[in-house]
């Protein structure tokens, strides 16, 4: 159990300061855009992409814990086709010699330029020459160009479906990078190079639900969530997947939602504490149970022990 007094929640329902975000966002588009100029000069499969904030911040959401979430989404489809029907063998050959000269020669970034120089342009020249551009050849092309222009101050780390950028020097928050596909519906691909998984992000109504309750609610639902925000990294010290708090909440009855942020906490937490999980909806869809919804990743225990260990005072 960990407690807050409601002067620390009323914090918590306070904005913070936005032009570190915004100069983040700002630097990083600008290097996206001249990475990916460079990419589409090479490569005709990329017709055209659009960068979009994924996570909360910029929405009034944001808590001092935020990074930024980036999705890049593409229109190329001949690229997710080329990663369905690639020869993988001569493939897979190519990108292990590539990979393996990237890695090897990594350590050496910071102490010999010629070296850094000499591997850039041979990951650079190993993308060239693979003749079946798809899904993963682009996020590793993508990694390694944007290695080439961060790698002085900044971290960069290729995960199955992102690259993480952590730069406090530079850019003074943390950053996930997305490729994601365009598909039907304001919808998106998002695959997992490592796993060979796709997942679908489909938000639904989730955007008009969330304008719909901040109506009803005076806006409290937003600082809510703000606060909710806050009081999950503190309590399990990492950040909340946001579908899982804007659902929890958006559950709950708008009476409980007054004009007094930390009495409103404790009505939200007595109400959570105290109702059947079965009655949590998904904030993209009123008719899918919470824990039934793809795009929340948080398993019913952990939403248990979060919800157990608070306690406002």
């Amino acid at each position: 159990m960990k407690s807050f007094n409601r002067a620390v929640v009323d914090e918590f329902a306070k904005d913070i300061e936005m032009h570190v975000f915004y100069n983040a966002y700002s630097l990083i588009c600008q290097h996206i855009n001249d990475t990916l100029h460079m990419i589409k000069q090479r490569n005709p499969l990329i017709s055209d992409y659009n960068i979009y904030v994924a996570n909360e911040v910029f929405s009034g959401q944001e808590y001092f814990a935020s990074g930024l979430d980036i999705f890049i989404a593409f229109k190329a489809p001949q690229i997710e086709l080329n990663y369905g029907t690639n020869p993988k063998s001569k493939l897979k050959n190519h990108l292990k010699y590539f990979w393996r000269v990237f890695k090897n020669n990594f350590s050496f970034f910071k102490s010999k330029k010629k070296k850094q120089e000499k591997l850039l342009k041979e990951t650079e020249r190993q993308v060239l020459s693979l003749k079946d551009y798809d899904v993963e050849i682009l996020m590793k092309d993508l990694y390694a160009s944007l290695t080439k222009i961060l790698y002085n101050k900044t971290a960069l780390q290729l995960h199955g479906n992102k690259i993480l950028i952590i730069g406090e020097e530079e850019f003074g928050v943390e950053i996930n990078i997305y490729p994601v596909f365009v598909h039907e519906n304001d919808s998106y691909k998002l695959y997992n190079i490592s796993s060979q998984k796709q997942t679908l992000i489909d938000f639904r109504q989730r955007f008009e639900n969330i304008q719909i309750k901040n109506i009803q609610t005076s806006d409290e639902y937003n600082l809510q969530i703000k606060i909710f925000n806050n009081l999950y990294w503190s309590i399990l010290t990492q950040k909340p997947n946001q579908i899982f708090i804007e659902s929890l909440l958006y559950s709950c009855p708008n009476e409980l939602f007054i004009d007094n942020h930390s009495q409103t906490t404790v009505n939200l937490l007595n109400y959570l504490k105290n109702t059947s999980m079965q009655k949590f909806i998904s904030i993209c869809d009123e008719n899918t149970n919470l824990f039934d919804e793809p795009l929340n990743t948080t398993h019913r225990e952990i939403a248990i022990k979060f919800l157990s260990k608070v306690k406002i005072d």
